[in-house]
Formats: C-alpha cells, sequence, structure tokens
C-alpha cells in the first residue's frame, strides 16, 4: 500500500499558490480620523465612493449620487435608486476589471452598506410583510445578512486588494452591558462576523490632536488583526497611517 505522506502532486487540476497579500483591509475609527486619507495610500486606489468627502482627482464611482445608481440599474425617477442590487451588480461587472495591482476602496462600509440596507428596507416594507400583513423585522435581518454574504464573497473573489473604512461604536456584551471597546459600526447578524472577513483591521486615531495614526497593538479599547505577514515588534503601538508605513513590517 502506498504511503499516506507521499508527496503530493504538483499538477492537480485547479490548483494554484496562495497569494501573499491581505486581500481585505480594515480601517476603523471615529469620523475625522483619516480613515479614507490612508487608504488613498494603498497602491493605485479606486474607490467605490458612498462618503462624497474625497479629494478633487481620484479615480472613483460616485455610489452618493442618485443619478449614478439609476444610470447602473436602468431606471430613472421616480424609481427610487435601489443601492442594494446595485453594488452587487457593479462589483460582477466593473469591480472584477481593476487590476490586480490596483486597491479598490470601499469608503465607507457604515454608509454605503450598513445604513444602505437600512434605509432599503425602509423604502420597500411590502418586501419584508408577514403573513397576516405585518412588517417582519426578521425578514429584513436576514435580508442584510444574506446581502453581506454575497457582498463579502464578491469583494474576497476580487483580483485587486480590497480596502473598507469603518466607522466605529461601543461593544456591547451579550447581556447588553457596555465592555468599554470599540468595534466596527454595523447592525443585524453579519455585524459579529464582519471582522473575521478581514485578514488585517487596524483601528485610525488622532494622537497630539492634530496626527493621524493606525493602532496595532491591543489595549483595552481595541484589538487589532495583523496578518502572519506581518511582524510588528510589541513595543510598537501605534504607526504612520500609510501602505508604505506597514510595509516596514514586511516578512
Amino acid at each position: 500500500m502506498e504511503s499516506s505522506t507521499a508527496a503530493p502532486s504538483s499538477n492537480l487540476p485547479g490548483m494554484v499558490l496562495s497569494d501573499s497579500r491581505v486581500n481585505l483591509f480594515g480601517i476603523q475609527g471615529e469620523p475625522t480620523t483619516g480613515k479614507t486619507t490612508a487608504a488613498l495610500t494603498f497602491p493605485d486606489p479606486y474607490v467605490m465612493d458612498f462618503d462624497n468627502k474625497l479629494p478633487k482627482g481620484i479615480k472613483s464611482w460616485p455610489f452618493h449620487k442618485d443619478d449614478f445608481i439609476h444610470s447602473l440599474m436602468g431606471t430613472q425617477p421616480p424609481v427610487r435608486p435601489n443601492r442594494k442590487d446595485a453594488i452587487l451588480r457593479w462589483l460582477r461587472t466593473v469591480g472584477v476589471k481593476i487590476p490586480a495591482t490596483s486597491t479598490l476602496v470601499l469608503d465607507s462600509y457604515t454608509t454605503g452598506v450598513d445604513n444602505m440596507h437600512n434605509l432599503f428596507v425602509a423604502q420597500n416594507p411590502q418586501l419584508f410583510m408577514s403573513k397576516d400583513n405585518n412588517f417582519d423585522g426578521m425578514k429584513a435581518f436576514k435580508d442584510k445578512l444574506l446581502f453581506n454574504l454575497e457582498l463579502f464573497g464578491l469583494l474576497r473573489s476580487l483580483n485587486c486588494q480590497v480596502v473598507v473604512t469603518f466607522h466605529e461604536q461601543a461593544e456591547r456584551a451579550p447581556n447588553g452591558t457596555m465592555t468599554g471597546r470599540f468595534r466596527p459600526l454595523a447592525s443585524g447578524q453579519f455585524k459579529d462576523q464582519l471582522a473575521a472577513n478581514f485578514g488585517m483591521l487596524v483601528r485610525s486615531l488622532v494622537v497630539n490632536k492634530k496626527d493621524f495614526r493606525w493602532q496595532v497593538q491591543t489595549n483595552a479599547l481595541f484589538t487589532p488583526m495583523i496578518s502572519p505577514q506581518y511582524k510588528i515588534p510589541p513595543e510598537v503601538q501605534l504607526i504612520e497611517p500609510t501602505w508604505d508605513a506597514l510595509q516596514k513590517y514586511r516578512i
């Protein structure tokens, strides 16, 4: 009988060598802590722009504009713009064409995904009615969960690196009490799965009232996720919030 420890074949159908990049990189923080500015330091950024706060001259798609959503979906007023389906359609048709050497920035998850879905439910309550014709909140929560699962499945499948920015919220324990820690701002069932979708997650903050930094070590407020591709010494609590500064710690 052949040994079970025999070396595997190097040409099995469909096999590829794993990529060394961090495909999904998350940046969370309070408003005006430099999240977008930091995301734009990644290689050759393209932006799904929901917040409408970009500096001039950035390659972007204006998801905050109703007419852009109508153009994607082939609709026009008085039909309400369907951002939920527009996001998924854009990722399948345009996002997949972004070069592997570039970066897609989703700015921000809080406005573009979480708040957007809340608005979608409010504008389309007929889609979430129970058999006795009452609004069924569980149907809305399930739809949000399925949307997020599909969204992150599409983001992970892209050839390029992806950076997602988030606002943050105070974390609560299962009994509802504050833990004193912070997590990405999200609602619904997916919020507990959100961080697990990222290869890295850092917190953006302001120090000395004017300088932006990334928190890269655990403290009482936040636990970052650092890819094993990086080795940051324990004494380095904060780093410059740029792609180039992070690469100094690449193994």
